[in-house]
């Protein structure tokens, strides 16, 4: 049984910046070389934060592309590095996130489970 090298599917950097532009987790089928760059990982978590798992080398421990991370995707707070895991700014990018998830979900369970609209009548009994 042989083992094929991995092939990445974006070598250039103008490549795998449209890529990851367009679609965040294509992070992963960029090469370790790109996948390090500040402005590719930059580009790749400010659509998806979650794509940080796939950035390698000194991109985990850049403070902006931690922060655009976390502010996207909260989940991101996982692949940050151990320095910048108790960074108030990483933090707080990531709870202002989770705050505003969670009331954007509050208020659409409350528009749901309204029967009326606040201008509409009720229908007479």
């Amino acid at each position: 049984m042989s083992w094929k090298k991995k092939t990445y599917k974006y070598q250039t950097k103008e490549a795998a910046l449209a890529a990851v532009s367009a679609y965040g987790h294509a992070l992963k089928d960029v090469p370790p070389a790109l996948s390090s760059d500040k402005d590719v990982v930059l580009a790749a978590v400010r659509r998806r934060g979650f794509s940080l798992g796939y950035a390698t080398g000194t991109a985990l421990a850049d403070r902006d592309v931690c922060v655009a991370a976390c502010s996207n995707d909260w989940w991101a707070l996982q692949s940050v590095s151990d320095d910048l895991r108790g960074d108030k700014k990483v933090r707080g990018a990531a709870c202002e996130f989770q705050t505003l998830a969670r009331l954007w979900h509050r208020a659409r369970v409350v528009s749901r489970s309204r029967r009326f609209t606040p201008f509409e009548r009720p229908p007479a009994l």
